[in-house]
């Protein structure tokens, strides 16, 4: 299953946020602290590095899984605050990913791991658990990687992987779920609310501990497209980096198998 995707490249305004707190696929941090993988240039395709020193505190860094969309996650993440965390490092499964641009802009380290180089999932998998080991990550994003990743990474990273899906989970969501093929089915089934959740990563397709959740109206006349739109400005821009605030002040916590926050004090 792939994590929902953002908007295409040219539905966002480039060079400014486009959200209420900023802009979307923005990840959070200015400067890139790669304490291994210094020596491999931004954009250039990964190489497995040495073995991984003890990971850091989370509130340290945070690496974010970027594909081709979603471009504002650094932005917004950045200016909204990350709870004493920050981006470190925009991983891309696309060499022409518009989030690696965005990425670089901003003094973020940015790591390619070409989907079509490697034969299987499972050799692509490794890969991409090799780069988060050897940036020692703390938590990993999703925002916007529609590239299937194996229960290795899962499980290497448990309650350290989020995504933001288009719906209200358990509503529209598995396999074949994602993009504009969410709203379409909203709108199909007539639903006056749908909205956006953000959750954990598990091998079950959008099936891990829901973190938040936020509802958006579902307007007569609405396509899709509109909707998607909606649903990204009012609820994914929103929730998401309030939920990587959340993980990096230690609130997010689970409980048989589900997520809860604590009360801040």
């Amino acid at each position: 299953e792939t994590p929902a995707a953002g908007p295409v490249p040219s539905d966002i305004p480039q060079g400014t946020p486009a959200a209420a707190p900023t802009s979307s696929d923005i990840p959070q941090g200015t400067s890139p602290a790669s304490p291994v993988s210094s020596d491999i240039p931004q954009g250039t395709p990964y190489a497995p590095a040495a073995p991984a020193a003890p990971k850091k505190s989370k509130k340290g860094l945070i690496v974010g899984i970027v594909a081709v969309v979603v471009i504002l996650l650094i932005i917004l993440l950045a200016v909204f605050g990350l709870g004493g965390g920050k981006i470190t490092c925009v991983i891309s499964s696309k060499p022409d990913a518009y989030a690696l641009t965005r990425a670089a802009e901003n003094g973020i380290k940015t790591i390619v791991i070409n989907r079509k180089k490697y034969a299987d999932v499972a050799q692509y998998s490794r890969a991409v658990l090799e780069a988060l080991d050897s940036e020692h990550a703390d938590l990993v994003v999703y925002a916007g990687f529609m590239t299937i990743l194996d229960e290795s990474v899962c499980n290497a990273y448990k309650y350290k992987m989020m995504n933001v899906h288009p719906a209200l989970i358990p509503s529209f969501c598995g396999k074949g779920f994602y993009g504009l093929h969410v709203h379409k089915a909203a709108l199909a089934k007539g639903v006056k609310l749908s909205g956006a959740t953000v959750h954990f990563v598990t091998e079950e397709c959008d099936g891990g501990p829901i973190i938040l959740q936020k509802a958006v109206e579902v307007k007569y006349g609405d396509t899709p497209e509109t909707l998607q739109r909606r649903i990204m400005e009012q609820a994914e821009w929103k929730i998401l980096p309030e939920a990587v605030r959340l993980f990096c002040e230690d609130r997010i916590f689970i409980e048989d198998g589900k997520a809860y926050i604590k009360e801040d004090k």
